[in-house]
């Protein structure tokens, strides 16, 4: 027990030590900012460059600006604290805004494109890549039926090729939770999201495509490489439990003696050859006490029900139980 007090102690000393740092960085920041750029920005936070975890760095740190009098154009620069001007200088930071600046107008010129035919609620987040190429992340705020999702892509594709940057453009799509709307932010994706990528597997993603050439490709080819995010809510806590209850009927007729099911501490992954299905395990127990126990409950497994839920069917298939050995 004392050593799990001093441990807590060492990580609460850690975490305050943390936090002091960035206050730092985010002070002497803003009033390097309000003498090189009067008026013009906000420090919105700062966070560590690297992974402390790997790395000893409590120096540097990425700080997030917005523009005061356009507060959707944010912008990210480094900063080294303790140091003459943080180790920056007002034509890089001067050079990272009209980047970001640039960004915004274009994502707001392609919202505004996407928008003027009917679909999903809609988020844009557009970033500069090496050379001339530009990160697209579209937001699609809709669960479909496969053929309204069908629909919903030939649309987007369509709208992209008369888009003039189109053939600059590397396209990611993400199937977001409807409800996840106008939670972190509106129809423009800042740039925090967009410059360390979109992260698909963050829990309101659904599905995602992340890979080249969205735009020429067959809408059929896209939605074979659409991939779920096996740790979102949709996967755990829609998919899962449809796929639970079928497992349960299937064990009533085809495992003798009766078992009992147990969704938690059910494996999940996405199919080998099919990236809208899930490969469910979900354990089993030889008596409903044996099921509902938590100390050790891995001795208490006696074997798994396993199948492929096809997301689109909604159906569990490939169905077998597998005795523990």
């Amino acid at each position: 027990m004392k050593k799990f007090i001093f441990f807590l102690n060492i990580l609460l000393m850690w975490s305050l030590f943390g936090c002091g740092k960035k206050a730092t960085a985010s002070k002497e920041a803003q009033i390097w900012l309000d003498k090189n750029f009067p008026g013009q920005f906000l420090v919105q936070s700062s966070k560590y460059a690297e992974n402390l975890w790997i790395s000893s760095n409590y120096s540097d740190f990425k700080v997030s600006v917005m523009d005061k009098t356009d507060p959707d154009i944010q912008f990210i620069f480094l900063w080294r604290i303790k140091t003459v001007d943080g180790a920056t200088s007002a034509g890089m930071v001067k050079k990272t805004y009209e980047s970001a600046k640039n960004d915004i107008y274009l994502s707001r010129a392609l919202l505004a494109h996407l928008k003027k035919s009917e679909g999903p609620k809609t988020a844009v987040g557009i970033t500069a890549l090496e050379g001339e190429e530009y990160l697209v992340n579209i937001m699609l705020f809709v669960n479909p039926e496969p053929v309204e999702r069908e629909q919903i892509l030939l649309n987007v594709q369509k709208k992209l090729l008369q888009w003039p940057l189109h053939k600059q453009a590397v396209v990611w799509i993400f199937f977001m939770e409807e409800n996840y709307f106008g939670k972190d932010f509106q129809e423009l994706i800042p740039p925090k999201y967009v410059q360390n990528k979109v992260d698909a597997n963050q829990p309101e993603c659904m599905y995602s495509y992340q890979d080249e050439a969205f735009i020429t490709k067959s809408i059929d080819s896209i939605q074979r490489q659409l991939t779920i995010n096996t740790g979102g809510h949709f996967a755990l806590g829609t998919c899962m439990p449809h796929a639970f209850e079928q497992a349960k009927v299937w064990s009533q007729t085809h495992q003798k003696p009766a078992v009992f099911l147990r969704e938690n501490g059910a494996t999940i992954e996405v199919n080998d050859h099919d990236n809208l299905a899930l490969n469910f395990s979900f354990p089993y127990f030889l008596s409903a006490e044996a099921a509902a126990a938590e100390p050790k409950i891995e001795e208490k497994i006696e074997g798994y029900i396993s199948g492929t839920y096809q997301v689109d069917q909604k159906t569990l298939s490939k169905i077998s139980g597998m005795k523990n050995f």
